[in-house]
């Protein structure tokens, strides 16, 4: 859901391994449109829990 938000969803890094969570951020590879400005965060809604504000980190861009 968050990939989507961005562009074309490609690829979904798992960031568990052996059901321990290994780190404190998601990576996901998207194909994005250059005609648009690239998004540094947005507010998630979440059902029966309060919003929650996403920020992106790009990678090679």
């Amino acid at each position: 859901m968050i990939g989507e938000r961005m562009g074309i969803v490609v690829e979904v890094e798992n960031p568990k391994k052996n059901n321990i969570l290994l780190r404190t951020f998601l990576r996901v590879r998207v194909v994005l449109e250059f005609a648009k400005p690239l998004s540094t965060k947005f507010w998630m809604k979440r059902e029966n829990l309060p919003n929650t504000r996403i920020e992106f980190k790009y990678e090679r861009l």
